[in-house]
């Protein structure tokens, strides 16, 4: 038998370990680094790559001075479009958005639903802890300008919770596992600089002075260690703590799946940009050609010895014999350069997957309808369905990696208190103990409402069209709309319309009936009166209903109590012992009955328990009660 190797564990690194390994990373990823600089270059406008002169006019004598050709595109230009800041700032603003998170419940009763929705409002609660709402804006921003976003999740030790901590990749040196681990982060090194005052407020370090040898913070993140080191040339560790985390608590997101970095959404544009400065300035070259005459002079003795005065108020200029002063417009054709800075922002949409309507606001044709917008923006609208995907994936790895953290690193595992924040568009405050409430669950769910592509009522029509030919649930429906809450909108539709039918009922007895069938006469069945117990239907009435009083007998029920076992005849108790024998080992507690119910004393065993009565009792209820607050009369079964 093959032996299969161990995953690798980052080995507890010291100091002098550390800083030669972050020196190790930073030349390794120069290229990246620099990469990243010219991309924000770009956005910024702040560019020297490409472009043309200064915008030249005329001389003296009124003659155009003009750049020669293939000089303008190698020098620096000084007037810009900032085509691509657009694009940026339209992706930032879609991907930028607060996702709805939840956690799965860990199996479907209703112990397992309360623990899911405990388990979600601590997530939010850690959302408004960390200020993600501005953090999100910033991984938004850039994973669009710069191709990446880093997801890191940080120990507070005043709280003992967990905070999520956005940063530039810029700013970050990582490696990575390899196979089907490939995105995943292996550790970390993260620098940032910070200057003297912050230093010695925070860390109470006394640095000799501001520069970035003396007030760079390193942070280094592995499944073994967190550690932090101010300072390159004489580091110091402020903080150190060490644990045992299957994971490095920090998620790299990448803008585009390729395995390489720095894949922004206008990194294939910059040239196109550049191209595009240079037709502008010679354009503007253009212009001053086409608006400026030429003035030229014939036989100049004969004009006299004075300068030619251009302008309003001028002298008039005596001529003699044969001079002259000759004033021609200059001809030149626009056309060849509009057509190539049309094409080419053409080109530049098609590159970063936008369109001119996301740009301008406005189409360039005469009917302009809903289901037009839409299908211009269809290109982007397919990049931005899959980085949601990709940026999904990445929120619920922070998420589950969250819940991990805050169970078993050390101090954070302590945490007992309460929890507040927002959810489902209402307040809450809930009492939290992170050892038990947890409890080894981490299985979240990301999703965004609609955003491009499709409209609301698009999304409904096909949401509704998979549900009655059964590709998919409800729940899966109000997702796909956008509902924040699905399974909390299944309960309010179910209660609407019971309360719905309850109202038609007694519309149609006239009266509040305790759960009679709608459309049928308060008599019973097809109009037969109904007489007292034991009577038979359309036997006279003895000492029944007096006319004028109202019909106390209750009619058929329409709805069936919660639990309610509709099996002819109860199984025995041995025929459910039986089926619980088969998977005693599997238990994570006890199984008690009392009456009609099966009570669990761990809520985790209700699947199973549900699964082994399937055929004896399939729609006996189970519910999960601790075993000191068993029922009196309750009998353990295994």
């Amino acid at each position: 038998m093959p032996i299969q190797p161990k995953l690798d564990r980052s080995p507890v690194l010291g100091t002098a370990e550390l800083m030669d390994e972050f020196e190790k990373r930073k030349r390794r990823f120069a290229d990246r680094d620099s990469w990243y600089e010219r991309l924000a270059n770009y956005y910024y406008g702040r560019s020297e790559q490409g472009g043309g002169l200064p915008i030249l006019a005329a001389n003296a004598q009124g003659r155009p001075l003009l750049r020669p050709v293939g000089e303008s595109i190698n020098s620096r230009r000084t007037y810009s479009s900032q085509r691509l800041a657009p694009v940026v700032d339209d992706y930032a603003a879609l991907l930028g958005r607060m996702p709805t998170s939840r956690v799965e419940p860990p199996d479907p009763s209703p112990q397992g639903e309360a623990k899911a929705e405990l388990l979600t409002k601590y997530l939010y609660s850690t959302y408004e802890l960390s200020k993600l709402g501005y953090q999100q804006a910033q991984a938004g921003w850039l994973l669009s300008a710069l191709g990446d976003s880093v997801y890191v999740l940080e120990p507070e030790p005043s709280k003992l919770r967990v905070v999520w901590n956005v940063f530039s990749p810029h700013n970050c040196w990582p490696s990575f596992y390899h196979g089907y681990r490939r995105f995943e982060v292996f550790d970390l090194f993260v620098a940032e600089m910070w200057s003297a005052t912050e230093l010695r407020r925070q860390w109470g370090v006394m640095p000799p002075n501001d520069r970035p040898e003396s007030c760079t913070v390193v942070t280094y993140l592995s499944p073994s260690q967190r550690s932090v080191v101010v300072g390159t040339k004489n580091p110091q560790r402020v903080a150190h703590v060490e644990w045992d985390l299957d994971f490095c608590p920090a998620v790299w997101v990448f803008n585009k799946v390729t395995g390489m970095m720095g894949m922004s959404d206008i990194g294939n544009s910059l040239d196109q940009q550049d191209f595009l400065d240079w037709c502008f300035n010679v354009a503007a070259d253009g212009i001053v050609q086409n608006t400026y005459p030429l003035i030229g002079v014939k036989d100049p003795i004969n004009v006299g010895q004075d300068q030619i005065t251009i302008g309003p108020g001028a002298p008039p200029i005596p001529l003699q014999g044969t001079g002259d002063i000759i004033v021609r417009q200059t001809q030149g054709n626009m056309s060849a350069i509009e057509i190539m800075m049309s094409q080419t922002l053409s080109d530049m949409n098609a590159a970063t997957g936008s369109s001119s309507v996301r740009q301008e606001g406005q189409m360039k044709s005469s009917i302009t309808t809903g289901r037009a917008v839409q299908s211009v923006q269809g290109p982007q609208s397919t990049r931005i369905e899959y980085k949601q995907q990709v940026l999904g994936e990445a929120i619920e790895t922070a998420n589950s990696f969250t819940l991990q953290m805050q169970e078993k690193a050390p101090f954070l595992r302590d945490f007992k208190g309460p929890i507040f924040g927002n959810v489902k568009g209402k307040s809450f405050r809930e009492e939290f103990t992170a050892a038990e409430d947890i409890d080894g669950w981490y299985r979240t769910k990301v999703s965004w409402q609609s955003l491009v592509g499709m409209n609301l009522q698009q999304k409904t029509a096909v949401a509704y069209e998979g549900m009655v030919a059964g590709i998919w649930d409800d729940l899966e429906a109000r997702d796909i709309v956008g509902i924040e809450d699905p399974l909390g909108m299944r309960k309010r539709v179910q209660a609407q319309k019971l309360q719905d039918a309850q109202l038609a009922q007694q519309a149609e007895g006239g009266q509040p009936q305790q759960g009679g069938q709608p459309g049928q006469p308060q008599g019973g069945p097809q109009g037969q009166q109904q007489g007292p117990p034991g009577q038979s239907p359309g036997q006279p009435e003895q000492g029944g209903q007096q006319p004028g009083q109202p019909d106390m007998t209750p009619a058929p029920m329409m709805f069936k109590p919660f639990g309610a076992v509709q099996t002819p005849s109860r199984p025995s108790r041995d025929q459910i012992e039986s089926a619980l024998k088969k998977i005693q080992d599997k238990l994570k507690g006890t199984v008690w009955t009392s009456g009609a119910d099966i009570l669990i004393s761990d809520y985790r065993d209700y699947s199973k328990v549900q699964q082994a009565l399937q055929q004896v009792a399939p729609n006996i209820r189970i519910r999960a009660v601790p075993e000191d607050k068993m029922p009196d009369g309750a009998e353990r079964i295994v």
